[in-house]
């Protein structure tokens, strides 16, 4: 129950930024598929500078595995574009990169920065490439934002 409540609040507090994307998705039983590709679509009503793409994923303190490989693509008036990411939990001496509380940590890590974006409408789409198994484990929600 306290990790619900948890997991309530640090959802609540990101959720109360205002910009043209602001979406979250949860895995059920904490399992992302290496087949379900997430989809964020938003739209851009004139050229505008963020500071940047932030991609949060909450999973579950000492999750089984160091690092977490994605592809994200990007689609938009001004092209096409993939970036595959190896996002890193942990830094020197072991030490998490994600905020923990309990036994859930969050790990906000920015996808693209001061990123410029033309009118129009945008489709991210974010990849599991977990390379071990048919699923990656101990996953709790992934959310993406415009800062």
């Amino acid at each position: 129950m306290k990790k619900l409540i948890a997991l309530f609040l640090i959802f609540t507090a990101v959720s109360c930024i205002k910009g043209p994307l602001n979406e979250s998705y949860e895995f059920k039983d904490n399992r992302w598929g290496v087949t379900d590709v997430k989809e964020f679509k938003f739209e851009i009503k004139e050229y505008t500078t963020f500071k940047g793409l932030v991609l949060t994923l909450s999973h579950v303190h000492e999750p089984g595995y160091d690092a977490i490989p994605l592809l994200i693509k990007i689609s938009g008036p001004q092209g096409n574009e993939e970036l595959p990411l190896d996002i890193e939990l942990k830094g020197p001496g072991g030490k998490p990169n994600a905020e923990c509380l309990g036994d859930i940590c969050d790990l906000g890590y920015y996808v693209k920065k001061d990123w410029k974006l033309s009118k129009g409408s945008y489709t991210i789409t974010v990849e599991n490439k977990f390379p071990v198994a048919a699923y990656l484990p101990n996953i709790i929600a992934m959310k993406m934002t415009l800062d």
